[in-house]
């Protein structure tokens, strides 16, 4: 795969733009799931990643269109297809700004969606977004771009999940979904506050000291029990891309041992 540049900026320095993009998420989920019909594992609220534009994107809309936030231009676009139908600048507007702007452009009701823990924020009540800086901006889209591309790589489609901000997918390993590993890309969050991906064996298995050594990253048990790679671990290992796709096959492998699969 072809790794867009990451670590041109502290990976840690990314928090901020990073909640402001959460919020911009927020603002799609909560038009999904205002206008589309409801699905039992909410799935019609999460996002694509396109890379065309270096957005994300809700699924089609009932008007034929998807709603985009463009991460490098920080900016709400309504296209159809590859054109642009109208477009909103996130600075300076709320989230209920946000979406009243959308609900007069698609004509259809739209309102806040509610999560129990979404990361608190002045965006949560009445604040205004502010506009990340641009380095910050590309950073974010870099790493949502790569991970997307080396998921596909292993044939795991991944979608971005609006409430924990992470672009996820699922290899099944059985029939009934009994059996699986979670893999994913978060942009950071209260475990560790810098871009990092996950491997995650279901069910996890009892006893942490059966965790096998990892070509690159570490094992967490704390919150959750995954194969973990921080930005900062991947730029330790040689170049980032191909630490990253090193640690994805290593860390599947490893998952696989630990569910007796081959």
């Amino acid at each position: 795969m072809n790794w867009q540049p990451t670590g041109r900026i502290p990976p840690d320095s990314l928090t901020s733009a990073r909640l402001q993009l959460h919020y911009g998420a927020y603002v799609l989920g909560s038009t999904a799931h205002s206008v589309l019909p409801p699905v039992e594992d909410d799935s019609h609220t999460n996002l694509g990643f396109e890379p065309a534009f270096r957005s994300l994107a809700t699924r089609d809309l009932p008007t034929s269109h998807r709603l985009h936030l463009d991460i490098e231009t920080f900016t709400l676009v309504l296209r159809d297809g590859d054109r642009s139908v109208a477009s909103r600048p996130l600075a300076g507007e709320t989230v209920d700004g946000a979406l009243a702007w959308i609900a007069v452009t698609l004509s259809r009701p739209v309102a806040r969606r509610e999560y129990p823990d979404f990361p608190a924020s002045p965006l949560a009540t009445d604040g205004a977004f502010a506009k990340p800086p641009a380095a910050e901006l590309a950073e974010l889209a870099a790493w949502f771009g790569n991970a997307q591309a080396l998921f596909d790589s292993v044939s795991a489609p991944s979608r971005v999940w609006p409430h924990h901000f992470d672009l996820g997918a699922l290899l099944p390993l059985s029939d009934d979904g009994a059996v699986s590993i979670g893999l994913g890309l978060s942009p950071g969050d209260g475990f560790f506050d810098q871009p990092y991906f996950y491997c995650s064996p279901y069910p996890a298995p009892d006893d942490a000291s059966a965790l096998p050594p990892l070509a690159v990253g570490h094992w967490t048990t704390d919150g959750f029990t995954s194969a973990i790679a921080t930005a900062t671990e991947l730029a330790a290992a040689g170049a980032p891309g191909d630490a990253a796709a090193r640690y994805l096959e290593d860390a599947l492998h490893r998952c696989r041992e630990l569910l007796q699969q081959p």
